[in-house]
């Protein structure tokens, strides 16, 4: 149905974004993770969420300062 799909993606998107914002934790050299990926998909997917992933790190580390 509709709404199962709409779910679905919204989680996706959302472990997608996720993803990104901790391997800014683990890794925050952006080749590195970049040239690990395999396919153009996950590439494609990584440079599109991976903006979101970096200022949510930002924000991240803005709050373990505070």
């Amino acid at each position: 149905s509709k709404n199962n799909w709409s779910q679905y993606t919204s989680l996706f998107i959302k472990s997608a974004i996720n993803v990104t914002r901790y391997g800014f934790h683990s890794s925050p050299i952006v080749i590195n993770q970049f040239s690990k990926l395999n396919s153009l998909v996950t590439k494609i997917l990584w440079l599109l969420f991976s903006p979101i992933g970096l200022v949510l790190w930002l924000y991240d580390k803005y709050c373990e300062r505070r």
